[in-house]
């Protein structure tokens, strides 16, 4: 059993009812022989057992990490995740399945040394719904968080600047991120996404079975949203102009020997592990003064809807049941179509 209905001294969990999505990952760590060669041990892959006394902490990062970019993960232990302990907990989420025995053994040795990596059940490719779900529940069940702020493992964060700025934040009822404003697609981008810890148990108030995921994290989040948000609840969008988000950092020239980059930025996503290094030598990541937020509704003059039939390609695909384990690109292990076998250290697995 994955839970229990209440903790020793009777007070009830708060996530009973996700037992069958629990149930669900739980079943894809069972060692089959069809797979045997293609999975870490059942053991290695983090559960999400509710804990009956939850780990308070200030802030929660997940980091969101292809097995294969151990390279990305180093440049942030090395630079801004320096700065994580005490309040601050930082961890990484790796696929620990259709990877190669190679791949598994550098993998379970970096577990060991840094403590920080988390095996999710989750196939590779474009399955970054299925991965967004598995680590917000892991957190809602295992942290009593005030902030929870999800990354791609290519942003740079100017860490010390968010932890003092969050002291003068809303503790309630916050979305803090990059918004993209088209013609019937608001939202916000899923390489940072900040949520106090009420949004988080919200969204995760949804009944299992009806859960609806997408390939793309960022396309299910607003569905889910709307599903235990309506037009009277005042969630404050802010859309934080100083995240850097596109084209990526590591692509523009100006970012090449950009000094104290924390003056002007929150965090610069696409940053390339030497990008990072150049970043942290002269970041001044330092407390600053807190600007005004500045919410969707004054950054975007569409309306605040997300109609997912507007959607262009390749980001088009079907919602389905988060329930059944879908999959939309079967054989990909990496989102830019790299197939296993052909990204560094990323082995035939077969």
């Amino acid at each position: 059993m994955y839970f229990k209905e209440s903790s020793k001294d009777g007070q009830p969990l708060k996530f009973p009812h996700l037992q069958p999505l629990r149930d669900m990952f739980a079943n894809l760590t069972i060692m089959k022989p069809s797979k045997s060669d293609c999975m870490v041990a059942s053991a290695e892959f983090s559960d999400l057992t509710e804990l009956e006394k939850k780990i308070p902490v200030f802030l929660l990062i997940a980091v969101s990490t292809a097995p294969s970019r151990q390279d990305r993960r180093e440049a942030i232990r090395q630079t801004w995740g320096t700065k994580c302990g005490g309040e601050v907990v930082c961890k990484f989420f790796t696929d620990g399945i259709q990877i190669s025995k190679e791949d598994q053994q550098k993998l379970l040795q970096e577990k060991q040394i840094y403590k920080d990596l988390e095996f999710q059940p989750v196939n590779g490719g474009r399955t970054f719904g299925l991965r967004y779900l598995y680590q917000m529940m892991w957190a809602a069940v295992k942290y009593d968080f005030k902030y929870y702020l999800r990354l791609d493992d290519d942003y740079f964060v100017c860490l010390e600047r968010l932890q003092h700025e969050l002291r003068h934040r809303p503790t309630k009822m916050l979305s803090w991120g990059s918004y993209h404003c088209h013609n019937m697609l608001v939202y916000v981008d899923e390489a940072w996404t900040l949520f106090t810890h009420d949004v988080i148990v919200r969204i995760l108030s949804q009944d299992p079975q009806r859960m609806l995921c997408h390939p793309h994290a960022d396309q299910e989040l607003p569905i889910w949203m709307d599903s235990v948000f309506n037009k009277t609840d005042d969630v404050t969008h802010f859309d934080d102009k100083r995240l850097y988000h596109y084209p990526p950092a590591r692509t523009v020239d100006r970012f090449k020997n950009l000094a104290n980059a924390c003056d002007s930025h929150m965090g610069i996503h696409g940053s390339s592990p030497e990008l990072m290094r150049i970043f942290w030598k002269s970041s001044n990541d330092t407390a600053k003064e807190v600007t005004t937020i500045t919410e969707i509704s004054a950054t975007c003059k569409r309306p605040f809807i997300f109609d997912i039939t507007f959607m262009a390609l390749p980001y088009k695909f079907d919602l389905r049941p988060c329930i059944k384990n879908p999959q939309w690109t079967p054989g990909e292990t990496m989102w830019a179509g790299i197939l296993c076998g052909s990204k560094k250290g990323t082995l035939s697995c077969s």
